[in-house]
């Protein structure tokens, strides 16, 4: 209940498979920026999402196997489980499902996955260089993160906020969906410009040279929708 350090008022809950977890073994967790908590099981995974969990297996969605060693979430919202047949990603704004495989890439295979249930020992993804590393007991896989990694809105950031002037150049907005409009306004409404979005790196720039010291709202403005940041520009 917001105090880290006293345990004693901490509730806690158990989860089973009546719960609708498909196994009581969870074997990896992450959490998005959401607060949705993804869990990967021998027999399957699953999501809780605001006190609801769905299941996550072959049967009910295009996931390689029910087998799931590591589950991760990237800095664009997508999810991604490694099982014991090769890695598949999950983005939960399209709902849409990709998976690597000896065929389609340079994924070092599992020889047999029935026997070696745990060849694939490891997933980390490095968000900053925007590559995706997978450890097996042959070695390791690299993969280069690219395009078709969308950003969304649970991912975007603004910083730094607050902004200190002379200290900082402005305010920085990233992971921006494709095709965004970003404005930004003072606090009683006035339009003081729109910013210029890189359709590469999905990034903006406000630069407060000229700026006075008080909280401003830049609004998002993309086919996913609109969103509506606040930041503060202090002396």
């Amino acid at each position: 209940k917001g105090t880290l350090f006293n345990p004693a008022d901490d509730e806690w809950r158990m989860f089973t498979t009546q719960s609708g977890l498909p196994s009581i073994e969870v074997i990896t967790i992450a959490v998005d920026a959401r607060d949705r908590i993804w869990v990967g099981t021998a027999n399957g995974g699953a999501v809780f999402d605001n006190g609801t969990i769905s299941s996550i297996t072959t049967g009910n969605s295009q996931i390689l196997s029910n087998d799931i060693k590591k589950v991760r979430v990237d800095d664009w919202g997508c999810v991604w489980f490694l099982t014991a047949r090769g890695l598949s990603y999950y983005n939960p704004n399209t709902q849409k499902w990709f998976n690597y495989t000896q065929s389609n890439s340079q994924i070092i295979p599992n020889p047999d996955p029935l026997k070696l249930t745990n060849f694939y020992t490891c997933l980390h993804i490095d968000n900053r260089n925007r590559l995706l590393l997978v450890g097996t007991q042959a070695g390791l896989s690299k993969f280069e993160l690219d395009d078709r990694l969308e950003p969304s809105f649970q991912t975007v950031r603004v910083f730094p906020n607050p902004c200190i002037k002379g200290l900082h150049p402005g305010v920085a907005f990233d992971s921006l969906p494709t095709n965004s409009r970003v404005l930004i306004y003072s606090l009683s409404g006035r339009i003081l410009t729109e910013l210029s979005v890189n359709p590469v790196n999905h990034q903006a720039f406000f630069d407060i040279k000229d700026c006075q010291a008080g909280i401003y709202l830049a609004l998002i403005i993309s086919p996913l929708g609109n969103k509506v940041e606040k930041f503060a520009i202090v002396r």
